[in-house]
């Protein structure tokens, strides 16, 4: 008869393998779980403005069409309709300052008037393109079959500083038309950066020459032979009763984006 200390070597043997096997299986390996698919994010959409109905690129991000709910825009009755292409006719882009606290106000200016202009760019640096460029606007007399109009929201006089939040910057006093111009106010910088977009895509498009009305480089501030010149102007380029945008550094701006393209 087997003792009881023989009874329990006994279960121990029985039981020591089960034992290493289960150890043995905690400690193989983990299957290695598959890394999680990268998240792509969706690329935004580029923004647009529109020549002659076709979708043009422009390096900005806040953009808003004519076309869309809500949009500033200018009506028919506003402009000249041009059924065909007059992309060969364009071979300038007049720049102004709208007198207005708001793009959103330079718009119903612009309707109650009866003018237009092709683009506003508003106080945050929002373009606002409010008709085909493929048609004539209403905004530089004795240009305006040639050119594309930009009207860039800034009300001006002094008086209107306090309405700004942020404060505007200001300009000194300066020469202009061979008078002084009294000190005003100036644009946002982001407002010319925006500026600066628009003039590249429209100048691309148009195959308008990256050129600033200039005597051996400096800004003429005053008129010149519009009709004839090829480039980026001022409405004060045009007539001696206008003065606006007198506040743009334009020589500044067109070399920036030359600078900018190379």
């Amino acid at each position: 008869m087997k003792t009881l200390i023989e009874i329990i070597n006994i279960i121990l043997s029985l039981l020591k393998p089960k034992r290493e096997k289960v150890l043995q299986s905690s400690n193989e390996a983990k299957p290695v779980e598959p890394a999680p698919e990268p998240v792509v994010k969706p690329t935004p959409p580029k923004k647009k403005i529109v020549c002659n109905d076709v979708d043009v690129e422009i390096g900005w991000d806040k953009v808003t069409l004519w076309t869309e709910p809500g949009a500033l825009m200018c009506k028919a009755s506003q402009y000249k309709t041009i059924k065909g292409d007059r992309k060969q006719n364009i071979d300038k882009i007049v720049v102004h300052w709208d007198g207005c606290l708001s793009s959103e106000q330079c718009a119903k200016v612009l309707g109650q008037r009866g003018l237009s202009a092709h683009f506003c760019i508003n106080n945050d640096g929002t373009i606002h393109q409010l008709m085909d460029t493929n048609h004539v606007g209403w905004h530089a007399r004795g240009v305006n079959s040639k050119s594309i109009g930009i009207e860039i929201s800034n009300a001006v006089y002094m008086k209107y500083a306090k309405k700004y939040n942020p404060r505007r910057p200001v300009v000194p006093q300066m020469k202009l038309h061979g008078k002084t111009f009294p000190k005003h106010l100036g644009f946002y910088d982001v407002q010319v950066e925006a500026l600066k977009q628009l003039i590249k895509s429209l100048t691309k498009f148009y195959n308008v020459p990256l050129e600033f009305p200039n005597a051996d480089g400096e800004l003429i501030k005053g008129v010149i032979k519009a009709s004839s010149f090829k480039g980026v102007i001022c409405h004060y380029h045009v007539t001696e009763n206008k003065t606006d945008p007198a506040c743009l550094d334009l020589a500044k701006v067109i070399e920036e984006i030359k600078d900018e393209q190379e």
